[in-house]
């Protein structure tokens, strides 16, 4: 008859009730299952990319103390035993944690506080399950023991007896009523939680049974061992025989919806039953050589993933609808050992004897972000009920506790036809301007993800929509918005300054000429009445008036080529960084200078103020990133431990935000205070350029020929450290 009928819950008081045909029963529990573990056109093309937040461990669990360490960092902390295996409890309060000592470790996740040990069996993998409620944890206290335990006072409530030989494997009832063991004596044991007393004792295996499992509804349990049996809770009859031609089974599960029955050979292959069709095996799953470490159901009950043991260093995503391989991960060094999907089927998380964990998105198999820290085999993963962390237990000693990744989508589009050298946007982040090496500047509106125009160079004019027909120069130095994100300001090298309308595309006022040199960098004053000119070329600082395209001052005094130039907040004050290794700070109004501040080694290339103007934050060539106290002339900080190029500062909700990329062609968006990394993005392109809006909610990309658009994490979720104020930091007596 039909499997499927008796493994679909309906809402019930009784765990099963009889169907109209003979010999068989129904479930009719509700399904619950709390703690499962187990074409581009030559103008634009549309691609999506991802934003991860960068995570820190958030806590260190070792087998002394479980430490909450400054800014979400975690400590590494050298023990005597190696953590092998964790679990997250299912309300998500509880961490517990098996070492090789056999000591289980349990830890209160909200306060990071050690509250219960017990001794488990000192040999091989320790079998434990917490309680659907949470309440309970039972354990192999011995080789043929179990032990059920109070997990807030740790009060040992039943000692279960009953088995002659070492027990394989257990598991709590979904509905908590029952526990169920298997062992090497060739049975099954259904126990009582309640009284601690044996229901059924489920006989007829010919050997060691390695595995068991619940179905959804609490009806039926599964076991494998020479092959794969199906059992009535009930009355314990076997009712059902799983066939499979290899000469054991090591795992079994029940997918969370009850519709299918997973079990993995002893040939590497993963057999999935349909019970919708009595049990029929449906798909042989083929691919791992060298045995299976881990395989798991997806919460939705539409995915399985699989990793390999000994040599087999894969992860393999499954569709267990069709049976057919969606993906093929083998970036991991050495042995995955564990893999496990997140509680709302989006991630999959794999861990190795590599040292790292790996999280992919599912849907559409990229990789998200490697978890380093460890500086052994990590052994086991977990997430949170909530999803929002992950748990893992390594032979390095310690069990840690992170914060997990999240993304939101991006998306890149492509058109020029070279490189992309220079990008900004708009300070509201509608609009972004790209600079190619194809002598183009094109303008994007970033919502709409459509380029609104293009800019081209015609017989030394500037056209828009017009094909290219000759240019003397092939870099474009720099462009930048308006405050009011009305005008945006294109220069080539040698060439003047252009203003055009945002709307409209028209050109709106030209400044300067050729022989006021090469405009390395321009800003707008926060009015957006005059424009701040660095000259590379002629150690110059140009002001000019937007409105009439005059020259109102000039501003000398750097002995080399100036690269960068910023106005205050209030437009009073100008800064200035030049190939001399120094910042400058100068009055505005009266063209005075009034500091020279020096500590660089390297050409200064970027510099900025912060909101209230009461810092400058410099950027070398020297591989450090200094912050300044332009009140009292000192300096605040210095970050130097970044080897990537920073590119743009924004001021955020969460404090100062830096840009950079790195040689390994990844751009990091990290706190320039505390020097933490709050999100990445790696791509396969060297990252030319980079901009942030304002406020530091959005993020425009040149990388290769490609503009990306990022939208960052939430940034009221992702709090940072105490030195995001810029009060706070004028207190420090760091220099």
């Amino acid at each position: 008859g039909l499997l499927y009928p008796l493994l679909v819950p309906t809402h019930a008081h009784r765990l099963l009730q009889f169907s109209p045909l003979p010999g068989t029963y129904t479930d009719v529990m509700p399904q619950e299952f709390p703690n499962q573990i187990s074409g581009r056109s030559n103008k634009l093309l549309s691609m999506i990319h991802s934003w991860p937040e960068w995570p820190e461990p958030h806590f260190q669990l070792d087998s002394q103390t479980l430490q909450q360490s400054g800014e979400d960092n975690a400590r590494i902390m050298n023990n005597k035993s190696q953590m092998t295996q964790c679990w997250f409890s299912p309300n998500g309060k509880w961490a517990l944690g098996a070492a090789r000592d056999g000591i289980l470790r349990l830890w209160d996740v909200a306060i990071g506080e050690l509250t219960q040990t017990r001794n488990g069996h000192s040999f091989g993998r320790q079998i434990c399950a917490f309680s659907p409620d949470s309440h309970l944890i039972i354990n192999t206290a011995d080789e043929n023991l179990l032990q059920l335990w109070d997990v807030e006072t740790g009060e040992l409530i039943h000692t279960l007896q009953g088995h002659t030989e070492m027990v394989q494997a257990c598991a709590f009832s979904p509905d908590g009523r029952w526990v169920l063991s298997a062992s090497q004596d060739k049975t099954l044991r259904l126990w009582d939680v309640s009284s601690g007393n044996t229901i059924h004792v489920l006989k007829g295996h010919s050997g060691a049974i390695n595995s068991c499992a619940f179905s959804p509804s609490s009806g039926w349990v599964l076991s494998a061992a020479e092959d794969l049996r199906l059992w009535n809770v009930a009355t314990g009859e076997l009712h059902h025989i799983f066939r499979c031609q290899s000469e054991s089974v090591y795992m079994c599960a029940f997918s969370p919806n009850g519709k299918w029955v997973m079990g993995t050979d002893a040939d590497s292959k993963i057999l999935l039953w349909d019970m919708e069709n009595g049990g029929k095996l449906r798909h042989t799953l083929k691919g791992h050589k060298d045995g299976i470490n881990a395989c798991a159901f997806s919460p939705d009950s539409k995915w399985l993933v699989s990793c390999g043991w000994l040599f087999d260093n894969t992860v393999r995503l499954w569709s267990v609808e069709t049976g057919l391989m969606l993906g093929y991960f083998h970036d991991h060094t050495e042995q995955v050992r564990d893999c496990v999907f997140s509680p709302d089927s989006k991630w999959l998380l794999s861990a190795s004897e590599d040292g790292t964990m790996r999280q992919r998105e599912v849907k559409t198999k990229k990789l998200i972000h490697i978890y380093q820290g460890h500086t052994a085999w990590v052994h086991a993963c977990a997430f949170s009920p909530d999803g929002k962390q992950i748990l893992s237990a390594s032979e390095d000693s310690t069990l840690r506790l992170w914060n997990v990744v999240t993304v939101q989508h991006s998306i890149a589009f492509q058109g020029h036809e070279r490189e992309v050298s220079n990008c900004a946007i708009s300070s509201d982040g509608r609009w972004a301007i790209s600079a190619s090496e194809d002598r183009t500047f094109r303008l994007w509106d970033v919502e709409a993800g459509k380029v609104r125009h293009i800019f081209q160079y015609y017989s030394n004019r500037w056209k828009r929509n017009r094909p290219f027909l000759g240019m003397t120069y092939d870099y474009f130095s720099t462009c930048t918005f308006s405050p009011d994100g009305k005008l945006v300001l294109c220069s080539s090298e040698g060439d003047i300054l252009r203003l055009w309308d945002v709307n409209t595309g028209k050109l709106r006022q030209t400044i300067g000429n050729s022989e006021h040199g090469k405009a390395q960098a321009c800003r707008f004053s926060p009015d957006g009445r005059y424009l701040l000119v660095a000259s590379m070329d002629q150690n110059v600082l140009r002001l000019w008036n937007v409105r009439t395209g005059r020259l109102h001052s000039i501003f000398s005094g750097h002995e080399g080529g100036i690269w960068s130039c910023a106005f205050s907040p209030d437009g009073k004050w100008a800064l200035s960084g030049g190939s001399d290794h120094t910042l400058r700070l100068w009055d505005v109004s009266n063209r005075a200078l009034l500091s020279i501040f020096e500590g660089h080694t390297g050409m200064v290339y970027q510099c900025w103020f912060s909101p209230d103007g009461k810092l400058g934050i410099s950027a070398s060539d020297d591989s450090t990133l200094k912050i300044w106290d332009l009140t009292n002339k000192t300096l605040l900080h210095t970050y130097q431990e970044h080897t990537g190029r920073i590119l743009d500062y924004a001021f955020s909700p969460i404090g100062h935000l830096g840009l950079s990329s790195t040689p390994s062609r990844t751009l990091l968006l990290w706190n320039i205070i505390s020097g933490k990394e709050v999100a990445r993005w790696p791509t396969d392109n060297y990252i030319s350029c980079a901009a942030l809006s304002s406020a530091g909610q959005r993020v425009v990309v040149g990388a290769g020929m490609s503009v990306h658009f990022l939208t960052p994490v939430n940034f009221a979720f992702t709090q940072l450290s105490a030195y995001n104020q810029t009060s706070h930091l004028l207190s420090s007596t760091e220099t």
